[in-house]
């Protein structure tokens, strides 16, 4: 049965205006979607009641003559289309089918222009507020791994390690307070603690470890701040109490250069070494053989250079014969003052006291000082010159005579003047 295509027309025309007008009074802030409504024919073609009616098809384009797309919207009276450009201008018609698939004509056509689309205004970029870091090194390398290991230490004596609080931040780093280390360990020369420490700006103190017994000790320090990431950090220390009762042998030297299987400068057939100095537990002053071989042995064509001296002194405080001797005298001045047997005998007394106090604090500043430039017997070659350079933490040596691309095998030997002797590891390394 054919629908009546002007009637449907007629209807439907009035009803999808009407469908637009609504949909742009109650959805003014969805011009991308547009809410289409009509009502149904009433009757067919021929004027007979319209009994087989199927569905509905819309056709949308950008004008009439130019329809871009039809959707079978079912037997509905009310289709959305969504998904509409903004800005641009729709058309919109309807057309029904009945169930033998006959469709009407087209109804009138209405139009919608969707609204531009709101681009939002570009927002500046938030800027980052100025915040304080905090930085934590130490005197022991590695510096930055917020440990300080003292390592061996003789009871009694002690040693002092120091410790930079950096700010590496934009902004002031208020610093807390930086509490006491417990026993053996504590905290001296205090500049850090309750300070405001302005960027790249830095303070420091030390940490001394003095063991009064043997066995390993463990503490650690926290330096609190105004660091958002990191309020607190924690600095852990470590150290090894030894026992007084016997000599103890010094750290084990840490070779520099020439690196391990690297290459040695040879200029005018010589070479220079580094290495790192050691340390003693018992605070006795250290020197250092060198040795450089042809075989990893140390026993073929060796140059040898003994008892090289480390000038600067080390960070080791203790408490040997000096402070017997400092002790003898506090004795002696004590025994003597209360002798009111005349001023001839007082004096006679304080100048022996004094004599012998004196030389007891020259032996004990002495000793363990290595001697002063013996050649080894051992070597085949010996050093024709000797260059000791000594900074802060490495002790340096030239080596002469050695030949031109050729292997060789260093090591270091660290003495106590005790009997107490450490080698280092051999490392091997090629002449140029």
């Amino acid at each position: 049965m054919a629908i009546m295509e002007r009637q449907w027309e007629r209807w439907s025309s009035v009803s999808v205006l009407l469908g637009i007008i609504i949909f742009c009074n109650a959805s003014l802030l969805c011009a991308e979607t547009v809410t289409l409504s009509w009502s149904p024919p009433a009757t067919s073609e021929d004027g007979s009641a319209l009994n087989d009616l199927a569905g509905y098809k819309v056709y949308i384009g950008s004008s009439p003559e130019a329809v871009s797309e039809s959707i079978d919207v079912g037997n509905v009276t009310t289709y959305q289309v969504s998904d509409l450009t903004g800005g641009a201008t729709y058309y919109f018609t309807v057309t029904a089918y009945d169930t033998s698939g006959n469709e009407s004509g087209f109804s009138d056509w209405v139009s919608k222009t969707t609204a531009q689309p709101v681009v939002p205004e570009p927002q500046p970029e938030p800027q980052p507020q100025p915040e304080a870091a905090i930085a934590i090194n130490d005197s022991i390398a590695p510096n930055d791994d917020l440990q300080v290991p003292f390592g061996d230490i003789t009871e009694f004596n002690s040693s002092e390690e120091t410790v930079i609080v950096r700010n590496v931040g934009d902004a002031g780093l208020a610093l807390g307070n930086i509490a006491q280390a417990n026993a053996p360990f504590s905290v001296r020369n205090d500049s850090c603690s309750w300070q405001s420490i302005q960027p790249s700006g830095s303070c420091a103190f030390t940490v001394r470890f003095s063991p009064t017994a043997t066995g390993s000790f463990m503490d650690s320090i926290d330096v609190p701040s105004n660091d958002a990431a990191h309020p607190v950090v924690t600095v852990s220390l470590s150290g090894n109490g030894l026992s007084s009762a016997t000599n103890n042998p010094p750290s084990e030297p840490e070779l520099v250069a020439p690196s391990y299987k690297g290459k040695g400068a040879n200029n005018g057939n010589k070479v220079g070494f580094r290495w790192k100095k050691s340390k003693d537990p018992d605070g006795d002053m250290l020197t250092y053989d060198l040795l450089v071989c042809q075989d990893p042995d140390m026993t073929i064509g060796c140059v040898t250079e003994t008892n090289i001296a480390a000038v600067a002194q080390q960070a080791v405080y203790y408490a040997g014969i000096g402070s017997f001797s400092t002790g003898l005298l506090l004795v002696s001045v004590v025994f003597v003052l209360p002798l009111r047997a005349g001023r001839r005998k007082i004096i006679p007394l304080m100048v022996v006291t004094l004599s012998i106090s004196g030389m007891l604090l020259l032996a004990s500043c002495g000793s363990g000082g290595g001697g002063g430039g013996e050649r080894s017997s051992s070597g085949i070659t010996q050093v024709s010159d000797t260059e000791v350079v000594n900074g802060d933490d490495e002790v340096s040596q030239t080596v002469s005579d050695l030949a031109s691309a050729s292997t060789y095998y260093w090591q270091v030997v660290a003495k106590d003047g005790n009997g107490g002797e450490t080698y280092s590891p051999v490392w091997s390394f090629d002449t140029q």
